[in-house]
């Protein structure tokens, strides 16, 4: 894919700027590392496979009021 212009941006669909964004993230990489990672094609990840920490369900009595956080001095 040929680099768009930055005026050009604006008119790219959200899959061509995803492909842009994967292009221009690989040749960081391959520049900072000298190569590109094994087994890493950013073209074809969607990070659907990027690690989440999972904590639970909150406290059911958690409360995120600005009076609760915050106290009684109304600031």
């Amino acid at each position: 894919m040929k680099a768009p212009r930055l005026s050009d941006l604006s008119d790219l669909t959200l899959d061509e700027l995803w492909e842009l964004l994967r292009e221009k993230a690989e040749a960081l990489i391959r520049e900072q590392l000298g190569h590109a990672p094994e087994g890493t094609d950013l073209r074809q990840s969607d990070l659907s496979d990027f690690p989440v920490d999972s904590y639970g369900s909150w406290p059911e009595d958690l409360s995120l009021r600005r009076e609760d956080l915050y106290g009684d001095d109304e600031r």
